[in-house]
């Protein structure tokens, strides 16, 4: 009886008791984690929002895009003045456009409005061919109104010469991001592809609005800022967070599809503090109850659980291992070798590394005069002998017949790479097989390097292949590699 009830003791009340422990340990440190998880949960809802403006502010400019496309191909149909001006006062009423123009090549125009003008003199005309036509331009100055806008050219089908030009008014803006549902109290910015300040708010006198904002805040945040670089060319929205003189904001960015250009809104701390707060503590409240009630029902699963997790566990790393592994050799077996490769190349791209691809010398000789008992025997040697002078890291696999390959990984600096390539070498210069019988077995090997001889296993496999091709030319018994990046290393007897 006592025996039973130390066994009880020990296949439940102590897991159970541990179990409690856990659970208790868990709800801890999810509560210092809540803050994290708030931080992300409240940084996602504003990047929506952020996305939601740049979502706006490019259907207002598809709006622009589409009308004056179409007005260009009906103004190459038909002409004279009175029709020309309808089509652009068409244009003014049905897009968000504060201005469209109707100029020839010198830059002589006309208004909606009928106004005449000339932007031969501005900035920005000279330069409209060399940024594109049917392209969204920034412009600091629109030369008729002295207005910042974001104009849109289409160059009007036919010998005219001419190019329609519809003007968006970068105060607009404004009214994107005016439809917030943070508390009113937000900057904006429009960033162009090179990371000029496009546009802000107006009258808006935060230090983080200075002329060189982009310079100033990528000079003190660098890795956040290269976080931006990347979600802008990935199209990826995000948001970190600063402090210049005092004052505390989180920003949100969002790229827009064209150009380059991103949106970036800017939080107060004080807003985004309590609206973490408010995540934290339902996330707190909910996880709490959720453990309790769960915490019951766990305690006995658990137990069970975790006996048939630990015999499954052990089968199954043993029978994963017997899958991976060539009977023969005791190495890698062709799949497992090229699986393991291939996961290596992709989660480490960069990473120097060297792949050899050798053969037994005559193998099928050593078959036909001394049998296949034998040539097992060479091969069964050559698995045994072979593993120890390597890491257990590296990966060395049998992929058929008397072929294997062997990947070294992690060779930073080139005069290792022959340094390794020597040892493979004087491996074969010492490699003896056979109980009774010792015989010589010499290689011919390939050698590329990863990754620039090939990015993935079937490219360095086939440079591989074709250098071991090579040492076999050059006679057998050697090693050359893939673009003779050394002299072939030569397998003495």
């Amino acid at each position: 009886m006592k025996e039973e009830k130390n066994k009880i003791l020990t296949q439940w009340i102590m897991p159970v008791l541990i179990l409690v422990v856990v659970i208790f340990v868990m709800i801890v440190n999810f509560n210092n984690r809540s803050g994290v998880m708030a931080v992300a949960s409240v940084s996602k809802e504003m990047t929506v929002v952020a996305e939601r403006y740049a979502a706006v502010l490019e259907a207002d400019l598809a709006v622009l895009a589409g009308t004056t496309k179409t007005a260009a191909d009906a103004l190459s149909k038909f002409e004279g003045a009175d029709k020309e001006e309808n089509m652009l006062k068409s244009i003014y009423t049905h897009t968000p456009a504060y201005m469209v123009v109707l100029t020839d090549g010198n830059g002589n125009g006309l208004t909606h409005t009928g106004e005449k003008v000339n932007l031969l003199g501005s900035t920005y005309f000279s330069e409209i061919p060399e940024k594109g036509f049917n392209n969204f331009i920034f412009v600091d100055d629109d030369y008729v109104s002295g207005y910042k806008a974001i104009i849109y050219v289409v160059k009007v089908p036919g010998d005219s010469g001419k190019l329609l030009i519809s003007y968006y008014p970068i105060e607009n803006m404004g009214d994107v991001i005016q439809r917030s549902d943070f508390d009113g109290d937000i900057l904006y910015m429009l960033i162009g592809g090179n990371d000029e300040l496009l546009a802000h708010n107006k009258g808006y006198t935060s230090n983080l609005l200075v002329d060189d904002v982009i310079t100033r805040l990528r000079r003190a945040y660098t890795s956040d800022f290269r976080r931006l670089d990347i979600g802008r060319k990935n199209h990826e929205s995000g948001t970190m967070k600063v402090e210049f003189s005092g004052e505390e904001r989180t920003l949100i960015f969002s790229p827009l599809s064209m150009n380059e250009w991103y949106i970036i809104v800017g939080v107060k701390e004080s807003y985004v503090s309590a609206q973490e707060n408010k995540v934290w503590e339902y996330t707190r409240r909910t996880f709490l109850n959720l453990a309790l009630v769960i915490s019951g029902f766990c305690i006995v699963m658990v137990v069970i659980n975790m006996i048939t997790k630990i015999r499954g566990t052990a089968k199954t790393k043993d029978l994963m291992e017997k899958a991976d592994t060539d009977l023969l050799t005791g190495l890698l077996n062709k799949v497992a070798t090229e699986r393991r490769v291939q996961e290596y190349m992709d989660a480490f791209p960069n990473e120097q590394a060297l792949m050899f691809v050798l053969d037994i010398d005559n193998f099928k000789k050593i078959n036909d005069t001394m049998g296949h008992a034998f040539g097992d025997e060479v091969l069964r040697s050559l698995g045994q002998q072979i593993t120890p002078i390597f890491r257990s890291t590296d990966i060395i696999g049998r992929i058929g017949g008397d072929e294997l390959i062997i990947l070294l990984k992690n060779i930073y600096q080139d005069e290792n790479l022959l340094r390794e390539a020597e040892k493979v070498a004087r491996f074969f210069h010492e490699f003896k097989a056979g109980e009774y019988v010792k015989y010589s077995a010499t290689a011919s090997i390939g050698c590329a390097i990863f990754p620039r001889d090939g990015k993935d296993f079937e490219t360095m496999y086939k440079a591989a292949d074709q250098a071991l091709y090579t040492a076999k030319k050059r006679g057998k018994n050697q090693l050359a590699f893939y673009h003779d990046t050394f002299d072939a290393v030569v397998i003495k007897n």
